[in-house]
């Protein structure tokens, strides 16, 4: 059976590359980024994060070992004791009000994203879920690192790159790759193939989440 990691990764190099051209990222780099356009970001994303958790809960309560529900559980604490500690110092340093929070409606595509997590973690098996998973912390990595070599003059965007480049998150990535090949090893050929298709849907999501909150998208119907 191929390796999963380079064969997911192979199978969605267009989309994938395409996140770090995305405008928002860019922005991020250069530090031009609209900071109203990050807070929103922000808000978006603390909200999908609980959907991320959700499917680690979900992929523990199904895992067959001690080991990898020990895995899976120690994702969703990094999840919460970590990202969205990020996210609530970046609520209370960027003034984000609660009647912002209050006015709060998921974008089209946070919400799509958000259930396409709890939809692989209601239905799927833990290799379906981690699929869908992976794309988030494999590339905030790498945009991570990719920022670290830019530097914006923005105290709040380099917190946010200081994050994603890491040591601990490194590992962390590193650990949910190497399992990721494990969980796929076993698959059938069809199986395998759902799995790269749910990887690649993430991809998507991914670019799409940039997109949404980079144009500000609610859900209003242009004509």
């Amino acid at each position: 059976m191929p390796n999963f990691c380079q064969e997911a990764l192979a199978a969605s190099q267009k989309l994938w590359d395409a996140n770090f051209n995305h405008p928002f990222v860019q922005a991020l780099a250069d530090g031009s980024l609209d900071l109203k356009i990050f807070k929103g970001y922000v808000i978006q994303d603390a909200y999908y994060l609980q959907s991320f958790g959700a499917a680690h809960a979900l992929a523990a309560y199904k895992a067959t070992t001690s080991d990898l529900a020990i895995r899976f559980g120690q994702g969703l604490v990094d999840t919460f004791q970590s990202e969205l500690e990020l996210h609530g110092s970046f609520i209370k340093d960027l003034e984000i009000s609660q009647t912002d929070l209050d006015a709060f409606t998921p974008s089209p595509n946070a919400y799509a994203y958000s259930n396409h997590m709890r939809l692989a973690g209601h239905d799927q098996d833990m290799a379906f879920i981690l699929a869908t998973l992976l794309p988030c912390y494999w590339l905030y990595e790498e945009i991570g690192h990719y920022l670290a070599e830019h530097r914006p003059d923005n105290p709040f965007y380099n917190r946010w790159i200081d994050t994603y480049s890491s040591d601990w998150f490194s590992e962390n990535v590193r650990q949910m790759k190497d399992l990721m090949d494990q969980l796929a090893a076993d698959k059938s050929p069809e199986e395998f193939a759902a799995l790269i298709h749910a990887f690649k849907q993430s991809v998507y999501y991914e670019y799409m989440f940039w997109d949404d909150a980079y144009y500000q998208r609610d859900w209003a119907v242009e004509e």
